[in-house]
């Protein structure tokens, strides 16, 4: 007999099996698996896109903050500004501000400037003030809407700077600037009209339409030495002692200290240099005692070379109490000692160019002005009534500081526009002459720069290169004396002043300005390049590293 089927369970059955086909299949399939990694791939794209977003618009804000607050700690912290102000109080009334509250404004000042958009809370705390010291501490908090963050929960991320500076104007710094008033150096150089100070206005050749004007070199140098005085004769001054050394071919001495040079020997009263063959530029010191001879070197006169008021311009030393042209009295010697920022200023304003360059001679002095081989010339200006302008208080007893004062910082700027030229010189056999004699030596049938007729002259200079390093190196070496050789106590800086194409001139600063020891490969953070109005910038950069004027964080 047929055996019957339930065609309704074969066909639900044929149903079910037919899905399981079809579901075990789709499991099986590759196909589309692409696809579907790529969408998933794009949503965490997108999404961590956004996060990026987010972060880059906070490094922005965290970034423009910190340049604020950074700018905003070094300015309050500045000892040549002082911490005075005033503000209306909740009647109207004006009264004077704290020296905490005049930080914060100067602070909050720098961060206004940047115009940024976001709620800032700003935290200043002056931290320590005194005529020789300042310190501020600063921090400031903002936050930053998210955009994608919010996906995740965060509605806004935190941003938080901070900053702190520090300025110490320490006890017993000694500075010489060593400044090469050469020929070059009135030569016209040509500036930004934008960049012309009021006190360069005066002396300027300015093109409207163009906008520039021609200064010269030497009116660039002093505007610079004026700001350095400023800022590093801000605080307190009982302790820092500026000395200032002209030099051309050579240097000259302040004829009221001369005698104090007991074995300088002079033979005429032109000028009192000392002949450079008698002085060692493996020292620091020019010794003062009777046991060190030093002559003077013999004067002489460039043929018919005059000015309009009819005196003679010699070539041999710096220029002490001559009119150049019949009113303006030039005093090129060195002046030493002093902390009078009115006594400095009026020295720098009255030095005028003259010729040649010999750079280890203006070095050789400056140098030696730092060594305590010089204390007579302290104790000299010290006996001077308290009524001259060149007398020194009894807070200079001391000075020069020994080099192994660990409480004591030296300090040379020297600068320079070319390099070592010539030296011209009488022989050394003509020292027998008169003085009227060797007045009239030069002539036209005696030029120093004909060999055909060098009879009583000759040039020198072939070794200038090698005494000025000799110099440089005899100060860098006196770091080892120091109870931290490491510390800048004792530092040349060194400035080419529009030399950019003299490679040989610039290596010669370089090599002076490195410290004792240092990598000869290495970059000279001491060593400077400057055009035009850039000067009054290293200056006060090289002011602002004395006065150690620095972000502590």
């Amino acid at each position: 007999m047929p055996q019957r089927t339930n065609s309704r369970r074969a066909r639900r059955a044929t149903g079910l099996g037919f899905t399981e086909a079809i579901a075990r299949q789709y499991v099986k399939s590759e196909r589309g698996g692409f696809t579907l990694f790529t969408v998933v791939i794009l949503i965490w794209m997108i999404v961590l896109g956004g996060l990026s977003v987010d972060f880059l618009r906070h490094e922005i804000l965290r970034a423009d903050l910190q340049n604020a607050i950074d700018r905003g700690v070094l300015a309050a912290t500045n000892l040549s500004g002082k911490l005075e102000g005033t503000m209306q109080d909740e009647n109207g009334n004006s009264v004077s501000m704290t020296e905490q509250q005049v930080a914060e404004r100067i602070v909050q000042e720098y961060i206004d400037a940047r115009n940024i958009d976001y709620r800032t809370n700003i935290q200043v705390v002056l931290t320590a003030t005194s005529v020789n010291e300042r310190a501020v501490a600063a921090s400031a908090v903002s936050a930053i809407p998210t955009i994608f963050f919010r996906m995740v929960g965060w509605d806004q991320i935190d941003v938080l700077v901070g900053a702190g500076a520090r300025q110490v104007i320490p006890k017993k710094t000694e500075i010489a600037l060593v400044l090469d008033i050469s020929g070059s150096m009135d030569k016209l150089t040509t500036v930004s009209t934008e960049d012309l100070t009021d006190d360069l206005v005066a002396g300027a050749i300015v093109d409207a339409e163009a906008g520039t004007a021609q200064v010269t070199k030497m009116a660039l140098l002093k505007s610079a030495a004026r700001q350095f005085f400023a800022t590093v004769l801000s605080g307190d001054t009982d302790n820092v002692l500026i000395s200032i050394v002209p030099f051309t071919a050579r240097v000259t001495i302040p004829s009221d200290i001369a005698h104090l040079y007991q074995g300088y020997q002079p033979h005429h009263n032109y000028h009192d240099c000392i002949d450079h063959k008698d002085l060692d530029f493996t020292s620091t010191a020019i010794p003062m005692g009777p046991g060190s001879i030093y002559n003077q070197p013999t004067h002489y006169r460039q043929g018919n070379q005059q000015y309009r008021n009819n005196t003679f311009w010699v070539y041999d030393c710096p220029h002490v109490g001559l009119a150049r042209d019949g009113v303006t009295v030039v005093n090129n010697h060195f002046f030493p000692y002093s902390n009078d920022i009115g006594n400095l200023t009026s020295f720098i304003n009255q030095i005028e160019h003259e010729f040649f360059t010999q750079a280890q001679m203006g070095m050789k002095f400056g140098v030696s002005l730092l060594d305590p081989a010089a204390a007579p010339i302290v104790q000299y200006k010290q006996s001077l009534p308290s009524s001259d302008p060149g007398h020194l208080s009894s807070d200079f007893n001391g000075y020069p500081n020994a080099w192994n004062d660990a409480g004591a910082r030296k300090f040379i700027v020297l600068m320079t526009d070319g390099a070592n030229t010539q030296m011209p010189s009488v022989k050394a056999a003509q020292y027998t002459f008169t003085a009227e004699r060797a007045e009239t030596l030069h002539n036209q049938t005696n030029n120093p720069f004909d060999p055909n007729k060098k009879l009583f002259m000759e040039v020198e200079g072939a070794a200038s290169d090698t005494m000025m390093q000799n110099v440089c190196s005899a100060m860098q070496q006196k770091r080892l004396l120091r109870p931290d050789p490491t510390d800048d106590g004792l530092r040349i800086f060194s400035i080419g002043f529009e030399i950019s194409t003299n490679a040989h001139a610039l290596g010669q600063l370089e090599d002076c300005a490195r410290a004792y020891g240092a990598d000869p490969a290495a970059p000279v953070p001491t060593f400077y390049q400057a055009e035009g109005t850039q000067i009054s910038t290293v200056f006060q950069a090289i002011a602002d590293e004395i006065v150690n004027l620095k972000l502590t964080n």
